[in-house]
């Protein structure tokens, strides 16, 4: 029965025909539909496509976002902790016995008075005195100037209170006794090692050189703790933490 196959064919071969001769009118009207000032239907399609596919895209947006911006907040905030504390001028902490003399530079220089361990002192300017390798630092109160750091060595007179490690390295300091605190802290003003007393002779070690800048401001500060053991107005204590 041949007719039957043909009778089962030839509703889709009718349609196949109807819907090729309509195809290119669809894609016009489909067209008109989307930019027409009265229909205007771009903007139910991009509505449409928004409340679908807007949290998929915020949240892929956000997740791109964080992955750029968390490692460089993080590498940021490394590198600042990283980075050394830079004197300036405000509220310092005394850490060793410092000489407060009338002139930024050391050489030759006269010490006024002295600064004990854990004094509060206000410093008003900060210099980077590259001759001498010395951080110096004016004080409000008393007036002078005092080394804040040598820049060869790295030792340290006083640290600022927003400086992270001013709190460990005052209390450190505040632990010493008085007397031995600055016993050991003018010897490494002076550039010597206080600790070589408990260790054993080196043999062959070199000497340690001081510069000429170091031991004028070692034998300033010597003086004046001479000056006040000497001193018969100042009572005992003071004169025996002096000598």
């Amino acid at each position: 029965m041949p007719w039957l196959g043909w009778a089962v064919r030839l509703p889709f071969r009718v349609l196949a025909l109807l819907v090729a001769d309509i195809e290119g009118e669809a894609h016009v009207l489909f067209a008109c539909w989307l930019v027409l000032p009265r229909t205007m239907g771009i903007r139910q399609v991009h509505g449409l496509l928004t409340s679908m596919c807007g949290d998929a895209v915020g949240k892929l947006v956000q997740s791109m976002l964080s992955r750029i911006t968390l490692p460089a907040a993080a590498a940021a905030s490394v590198d600042s902790a990283a980075a050394p504390f830079r004197d300036k001028p405000g509220l310092y902490t005394v850490l060793k016995a410092a000489g407060v003399m009338p002139t930024m530079g050391t050489a030759k220089g006269v010490v006024l008075s002295q600064l004990d361990i854990g004094a509060k002192i206000h410093v008003l300017e900060v210099v980077h005195n590259e001759a001498e390798r010395r951080v110096r630092a004016r004080l409000e109160q008393p007036e002078g100037w005092i080394s804040l750091l040598n820049m060869d060595t790295g030792a340290r007179w006083a640290v600022h209170e927003a400086d992270p490690a001013a709190r460990a390295a005052a209390a450190q300091a505040a632990a010493l006794p008085k007397q031995a605190g600055d016993i050991f802290a003018n010897a490494a003003a002076a550039g010597c090692n206080p600790a070589a007393l408990f260790q054993p002779p080196a043999r062959g070690a070199p000497a340690a050189e001081v510069s000429s800048e170091e031991a004028w401001e070692a034998m300033a500060l010597l003086e004046s703790q001479l000056a006040r053991a000497d001193d018969s107005s100042e009572d005992a204590a003071s004169r025996q933490a002096a000598g």
